[in-house]
């Protein structure tokens, strides 16, 4: 399976769990969780001026840098399995700067932890690994409060045709 499949998968299971959460954004307004897909949009930042230009809070970015061949993982018998890290930098507004956005960022920490705890499998392809990391620390100083999160997928070898390039721009992007 393609790391792109995985990203897509991986993202449409977030929207659907954080579907529920609310939490303040920059402008003291409750809103949903944008879920981003391996990278922010260009050109984009957290302070901007213009509101239609910043990257929306909360936020969960999932950035996943490649697969590992040759696996030992094997819940199947013979068959050779990949390995991806999935990443989760999850970020909330901290309107007091105050470190009390914590309990937001632990909540879909949680909700992510007992998803993949209850059921591994993410659409028929991926399998989620048992060992689960998460570091509840601030990322950054002042109003934006942000941590991690690593996940690691397995799925069965990918085809040769689903080779990786990287253009060492920071993503991973395939052949098309």
């Amino acid at each position: 399976m393609t790391l792109t499949a995985l990203l897509d998968a991986m993202v449409a299971e977030l929207i659907l769990l954080f579907k529920d959460f609310r939490f303040m954004n920059q402008d003291g307004e409750y809103r949903p969780v944008t879920v981003y897909r391996q990278r922010f949009p260009e050109r984009h930042h957290i302070d901007d001026a213009d509101a239609d230009a910043r990257i929306r809070l909360p936020y969960c970015c999932v950035f996943a840098p490649g697969f590992k061949t040759g696996v030992q993982f094997e819940p199947d018998g013979d068959r050779e399995w990949q390995a991806s890290p999935v990443f989760l930098l999850f970020g909330v507004y901290d309107a007091n700067e105050d470190g009390g956005s914590t309990l937001d960022i632990i909540a879909m920490a949680e909700r992510v932890k007992q998803r993949f705890l209850l059921n591994p499998v993410l659409k028929p392809k991926f399998l989620c690994g048992r060992a689960m990391e998460f570091n509840p620390e601030n990322i950054e100083e002042g109003a934006i409060f942000e941590s991690t999160m690593t996940l690691t997928f397995f799925s069965k070898m990918q085809m040769p045709e689903d080779n990786f390039v990287s253009f060492g721009l920071g993503g991973v992007f395939t052949r098309e």
